[in-house]
């Protein structure tokens, strides 16, 4: 963990996703309009997971159901701490 406050920060801006950080390169990739739509503006179905996976990274669960039924994130974190568990081996 950093202890020093400037590279905390630096650490900190590192983990947020592009879209978030300001950067203006959703324009410059190859994404269909839906994901960019998603990316940008948190529009459509796209944009409904997006929210609902930043509110419950972030601990919001209440905001993350208002996007997503609760059962299908609870199945969802399952499924991908399974996903992560089988990679991890492999990215060792």
């Amino acid at each position: 963990m950093a202890n020093d406050p400037q590279e905390l920060e630096t650490v900190v801006v590192a983990r947020q996703p592009i879209f978030d950080a300001g950067w203006d390169v959703v324009g410059e990739l190859p994404f269909d309009d839906r994901l960019a739509d998603a990316l940008l503006r948190r529009e459509g179905l796209e944009g409904s997971v997006l929210r609902a996976t930043l509110a419950f990274e972030r601990g919001d669960f209440d905001d993350a159901a208002a996007h997503v039924r609760p059962e299908v994130l609870a199945d969802t974190y399952r499924q991908g701490i399974v996903w992560s568990d089988q990679l991890a081996p492999a990215t060792a």
